[in-house]
């Protein structure tokens, strides 16, 4: 049974996962998957991607270049043999959609450990509303002091802070009766 991409941890569930080439029989490794070749993002240099066109389905494969050395990284396990990186997260990308010729696109980003992906990074980056709210409040009030002039109408009564009278009224708390 095929895995779900949230499921898989390594390279070689991934490449069943997409059903990624196999070498052919007359060749040397035959029935292996083929190795999956990656470039240089031009946009994020960063950054590798790889292409895979699978029937009516066209993938875009994204891993980071510290990524790939945590991949290639070797591994040994019991009696030294070599062990496969299971450690990986697979997350399907923001960037899906449809390409000029109709076929569906698939963004997949491969990441490491504690690694965010592109649509983590830019919510992490991204400044909640509460936020701004809570700025302009800040802006707009600031730490609001009512002690220079416990005691005057203006403060006790209409509930102007120091800052205020002080913006308002130039120091004056007496002028809160001229405002009509």
């Amino acid at each position: 049974m095929k895995k779900q991409l949230e499921e898989i941890k390594n390279i070689q569930d991934f490449k069943i996962y997409l059903d990624y080439p196999r070498i052919p029989e007359n060749q040397s490794g035959a029935g292996l998957f083929e190795q999956m070749r990656f470039n240089t993002c031009k946009n994020n240099p960063e950054s590798l991607i790889s292409w895979l066109k699978k029937e009516n389905e066209l993938y875009l494969i994204r891993v980071s270049k510290e990524c790939v050395k945590h991949i290639k990284k070797p591994r040994y396990g019991i009696g030294g043999l070599p062990m496969i990186c299971e450690d990986l997260r697979f997350v399907k990308g923001v960037n899906t959609g449809i390409t000029k010729d109709g076929y569906p696109l698939i963004s997949i980003e491969i990441l490491m450990p504690g690694e965010l992906s592109e649509q983590e990074e830019y919510s992490k980056s991204r400044i909640s509303k509460d936020e701004v709210y809570k700025q302009m409040r800040e802006e707009n009030y600031g730490n609001r002091n009512y002690e220079d002039y416990n005691g005057s109408y203006a403060q006790d009564y209409a509930g102007f802070s120091d800052q205020q009278i002080d913006d308002i009224f130039d120091g004056d708390p007496d002028l809160y009766w001229n405002i009509d």
